[in-house]
């Protein structure tokens, strides 16, 4: 299923996007967009914005309570000297509270 979302605005330049199967297979200014097929949806995208998907593939949420312990440091001592011993002593209460945060602070 192909569909057209015509109207949208990115970086403040109107643009289509267009979709395939759920995938974004273009962006593309409007006199440019590939054209709607028999069958295609399009939908009216006046007044809104493309923005990314606002997805964080790769998290350590509860880790966020340990930001800037020891930053000055090379990765290695950073890890094996102060965030696994660290992490080792977290109970479940720390990493609820630590994801919660890290939810917080990702809207």
């Amino acid at each position: 299923m192909t569909l057209h979302i015509t109207n949208t605005r990115l970086d403040d330049r109107p643009v289509t996007v267009t979709c395939d199967d759920g995938v974004i297979t273009a962006i593309s200014d409007p006199a440019d967009a590939p054209a709607p097929q028999p069958g295609d949806d399009v939908l009216d995208g006046t007044g809104t914005a493309a923005i990314p998907g606002l997805v964080n593939a790769h998290t350590h949420a509860a880790m966020t309570l340990f930001r800037s312990w020891a930053g000055d440091l090379q990765l290695q001592e950073w890890l094996t000297e102060h965030i696994w011993p660290a992490e080792a002593r977290l109970t479940p209460e720390d990493v609820y509270w630590g994801t919660r945060l890290a939810a917080i602070e990702m809207l």
